[in-house]
């Protein structure tokens, strides 16, 4: 199992770790599927719906982690799930995020290898203001 901390997390959405290269990284054991929000997502509303799923190629799965940025590289937040056996898993997380631009991608994690990321996703959340009507 793979915890990171939050300077981590930091180090591997900036690409400064060497070894990990967020958005691109594929672990022939494990891999990724963002599936909802799409990329580049506008809303409306600050509740989002995370959906990704986590693919088992050659091991049992041990752990799907999300990660969520403010779109200044700055870390919002992470929600860590652990998982078991040799299916896909599909999870779901809902956030709720104020007005402003965020970058997210998941991570899934294998018995024994490397983890695994998609490609970086971003999405805006733009509450519109409501005015009180004059009379």
């Amino acid at each position: 199992m793979l915890f990171r901390s939050s300077t981590e997390i930091s180090e591997l959405y900036n690409q400064t770790t060497p070894t990990f290269t967020i958005g691109a990284e594929q672990s022939l054991g494990v891999s990724t599927t963002l599936n909802s929000p799409i990329d580049a997502y506008n809303s409306t509303s600050s509740s989002i719906l995370f959906n990704w799923t986590s693919i088992p190629n050659q091991v049992n799965l041990t752990n799907t982690t999300l990660y969520v940025w403010y779109s200044n590289n700055t870390f919002y937040n992470s929600y860590l799930t652990f998982l078991s056996g040799n299916l896909n898993v599909t999870t779901t997380k809902t956030e709720t995020l104020q007005n402003g631009n965020y970058i997210w991608n998941a991570e899934t994690c294998g018995v024994g290898v490397s983890c695994s990321f998609a490609t970086n996703r971003t999405l805006s959340i733009d509450i519109p203001k409501i005015g009180r009507a004059h009379v």
